[in-house]
């Protein structure tokens, strides 16, 4: 029998306990749930505009630790739970992820969530009847990670994981029957890497139905892959009539761009055949730190601006000469009434890893010199864009500008190469010799060939050519015999 103290004692212990878990329950009751609002560039859901009612996406949550912050198979402060779309954003009212308040995680979000069977590694299948209701929309693999923090509503980004195709289809055979599009033989899954961003393509090859895409354009995803030279990719039925198409060289699908095909279909023929890269979703964000967004859409108007992250290599030396303008956005006159130097330009040092070249142009007559400064390089296939800014000196005065160069590389040179610049800061100028700051202008070579050419600079120590003044550069002794 136990004596009076140790039953007092005892006694004791259980109203200690019940009451640490009357504290507890209270404070669980006092929780917050954290909700997550969500946006993405250029949305391929059959809204295009937003997420839908219901749409889930899966959420991990990982303590913040600076660069050394990963996504783990286990052990993170949440592990996968569903989120749904409720009214303007996720929520979820019965087991949502708490909100941390003693220090800031970074969520990991994957849609759709059903896609998820493993992090931070997993395998990811596209649907082949992306012509049926919802089989396009569970095709779309989208990410977000977010940046550390402790709030209770959490802004998510996501961007397009995969690969997409538009093709658009024009030319008398169209006639008023509707038209199938079909992808052949491609590879349908992924393995997918959270923590290193990578989406490889694995053996899974099969016919993918394409979604439509308003009057005569249709659209697909697929996993990032080439398609091979010589392979007959697309079919397009049309009343009955199979019409396909074989790719003229290899054809590289990358994770978040887009791929714009433009079929023209006559006399019971594919007639021609036009290919186009654009992000889908995904821009290279230094492109804004050299040509803000606002000046650039007015600039794409005169000049591309490829996107994309497979640039072809074009290291070497182009003439554009005679160099023409296309467009002044400070002159409303006639341009041919103006005459320019040629101008040449070395491309020296690209780095296939981080995307950027060095780049230095001389002007014909041999009166300005510049030198890349943060020179990037965009683009996939041939096409290209290269933006940088650069100081030199014109006329003796000094200036920053931005500066894009796009064409497309080509056997003897650059076709189609449009130089273009914005005038970012430029010195004393009293007599109004130089365009205005924010003004741009675009030029072109007169064949629309930049030809390849030797740099007619013997040795090239610009260091020793720019003043610490910044005055004007005597360089026409250095130009090569």
């Amino acid at each position: 029998m136990l004596s009076y103290k140790k039953v007092m004692l005892a006694l004791a212990s259980c109203i200690l306990v019940a009451s640490c878990n009357k504290n507890e329950e209270e404070m669980v009751q006092k929780q917050e749930s954290v909700s997550f609002t969500a946006s993405m560039k250029t949305l391929s859901r059959a809204t295009e505009t937003n997420f839908e009612e219901n749409d889930q996406i899966v959420v991990y949550a990982v303590k913040d630790e600076g660069d050394e912050t990963v996504l783990k198979s286990s052990g993170n402060y949440a592990n996968y739970v569903k989120y749904t779309y409720t009214g303007n954003k996720f929520v979820n009212e019965t087991s949502g992820i708490v909100r941390p308040t003693e220090f800031g995680v970074r969520y990991f979000a994957i849609y759709p969530a059903n896609s998820v069977t493993s992090v931070p590694k997993f395998k990811f299948a596209i649907k082949t009847g992306q012509l049926y209701s919802g089989q396009y929309t569970m095709s779309d693999l989208c990410t977000a990670v977010s940046d550390a923090t402790m709030d209770k509503e959490v802004d998510l980004v996501f961007s397009h994981r995969l690969s997409h195709v538009v093709v658009n289809l024009e030319g008398d055979a169209l006639g008023t029957g509707n038209a199938t599009v079909k992808l052949n033989n491609v590879n349908t899954g992924c393995d997918v890497d959270l923590n290193a961003n990578t989406f490889t393509a694995y053996e899974s090859r099969a016919t993918v139905l394409c979604a439509e895409n308003g009057t005569n354009s249709y659209k697909a995803i697929i996993v990032p892959q080439t398609i091979e030279a010589g392979s007959a990719f697309l079919t397009v039925t049309l009343n009955g009539k199979e019409y396909v198409l074989k790719a003229s060289t290899d054809i590289r699908f990358t994770s978040g761009k887009q791929q714009v095909f433009n079929v023209t279909i006559e006399k019971d023929e594919i007639v021609s055949f036009t290919g186009n890269i654009l992000p889908w979703g995904q821009e290279d964000e230094r492109i804004e730190q050299v040509i803000p967004d606002d000046i650039r859409q007015k600039m794409e108007a005169y000049v591309p601006i490829y996107d994309g992250v497979n640039p072809p290599n074009i290291e070497g030396c182009y003439l554009l000469d005679p160099m023409v303008a296309i467009y002044m956005s400070d002159y409303d006159g006639d341009l041919s009434a103006f005459e320019w130097a040629g101008e040449y330009i070395n491309f020296t040092n690209q780095n296939t890893v981080t995307n950027t070249i060095d780049m230095e142009e001389l002007s014909t007559n041999g009166d300005a010199y510049a030198i890349g400064e943060g020179a990037i390089i965009v683009g996939e296939g041939n096409n290209f864009s290269v933006l940088f800014n650069t100081e030199g000196a014109t006329h003796g005065i000094y200036n920053k500008t931005a500066l894009l160069i796009s064409g497309t590389k080509g056997k003897d040179g650059i076709k189609d190469m449009k130089y273009a610049f914005v005038m970012v800061e430029k010195g004393d100028d009293p007599e109004g010799e130089l365009m205005e700051e924010g003004a741009f202008r675009v030029f072109q070579d007169q064949d629309g060939m930049a030809y390849a050419t030797s740099w007619p600079i013997e040795e090239t120590r610009a260091a020793e050519w720019i003043p610490v003044s910044k005055g004007q550069f005597d360089i026409k002794s250095r130009l090569a015999n």
